[in-house]
């Protein structure tokens, strides 16, 4: 197959011998610049997306640096409240991932997972334990830094509650319904 790929392989077909129909349009150079034409426009809105992408990439990173240090802030409240619990937190910069686990609570332990996803240019907090609440958060540039971009932007502590809640207080968001609704009531629905 990797041969049917090369750059000798003949106009029509892959794999097949070209038709006199298929050698004469490809020697037509009418047809030849019409067809360079559009692969020429693909190539550069592909170009233009990688760089909206590389863009997006290089502002997740301190995005997520500031909502982690909102995260930890959060968890020495939490920690100071209720002393003795067990909670992980993580931030790798490179994969431009933050995770919270909450060892301290039943099996499976509750855990997030926050990530910044540049082909869709979202926020996603997965919850492992409870799919269900899953969320997926459109975001910007606003202002040359990388934003959630719901009702004007939404603050680091907002997405922290959002995140944490289900983690550290599993039992009281049990019902996705009421969690819809704090969702919705904190303008992050």
């Amino acid at each position: 197959m990797r041969a049917a790929l090369s750059r000798e392989s003949p106009p029509g077909r892959l794999g097949e011998a070209p038709s006199k129909e298929s050698s004469a349009r490809s020697a037509d150079p009418a047809t030849s610049e019409a067809m360079s034409d559009w692969l020429r426009e693909l190539a550069r809105q592909e170009h233009d997306r990688l760089a909206e992408m590389e863009k997006f990439n290089q502002a997740a990173g301190p995005f997520l640096a500031a909502l982690y240090q909102q995260i930890l802030a959060d968890l020495e409240g939490f920690r100071r409240e209720f002393p003795g619990t067990f909670i992980d937190s993580n931030f790798d910069p490179q994969r431009r991932v933050v995770e919270v686990i909450n060892h301290s609570r039943s099996n499976p332990a509750p855990q997030v997972r926050i990530s910044a996803n540049s082909t869709d240019q979202t926020l996603q907090l997965a919850f492992e334990f409870r799919p269900s609440l899953n969320k997926e958060l459109p975001m910007g540039m606003r202002d040359g830094k990388l934003a959630v971009d719901m009702n004007g932007g939404v603050s680091e502590q907002a997405l922290s509650q959002l995140a944490l809640t289900p983690v550290l207080f599993p039992e009281l968001t049990s019902n996705t319904l009421l969690y819809d609704s704090f969702t919705e009531a904190s303008g992050l629905r």
